[in-house]
């Protein structure tokens, strides 16, 4: 999907409530050694010390993403995920905009979902990923729907 041409309504599918938990250790618990396919880092754009992944689960699949953080002694250790409609970051990153470019790299590789099940956190960085992808594609004069842009007094 193409986050900049969805209303928000559209991209947030509602506002089911999920569990009131964070996702994140219980993902990280079910996956396999290694639970990313490495060499397949990307570094964020917004801070070199994390990167995304594909989660390893059989076969590269960039819908599923995880998120890295690069150790003193240059391995990665995974501080996020974003795998079906589980969204979670470990604590100690919370807060400081890092699941943005997750959503945005995961949702280029996932339809438009007709429903979502997560938590207030969750749907609040689904919103503002979706509020920088429009202003994104705005700045770069992608054809940004009317109705889109002004939901964000663009």
């Amino acid at each position: 999907m193409i986050v900049w041409k969805l209303t928000k309504q559209q991209f947030l599918a509602g506002q089911a409530q999920g569990s009131a938990m964070n996702p994140f250790p219980l993902v990280i618990g079910s996956l396999p050694e290694p639970a990313w396919f490495a060499g397949m880092e990307t570094i964020l754009s917004s801070d070199p010390s994390f990167a995304t992944a594909p989660i390893n689960r059989g076969k590269v699949d960039l819908a599923h993403q995880l998120l890295l953080q690069l150790r003193p002694d240059e391995t990665w250790e995974p501080v996020g995920c974003y795998m079906d409609d589980s969204l979670g970051l470990k604590a100690l990153i919370q807060g400081r905009g890092l699941s943005t470019e997750l959503i945005l790299r995961c949702s280029l590789h996932r339809p438009v979902p007709k429903s979502r099940k997560m938590t207030d956190e969750g749907f609040g960085a689904l919103a503002r990923a979706h509020r920088i992808a429009v202003q994104t594609a705005v700045e770069a004069g992608l054809p940004v729907a009317t109705d889109i842009r002004s939901h964000y007094g663009l």
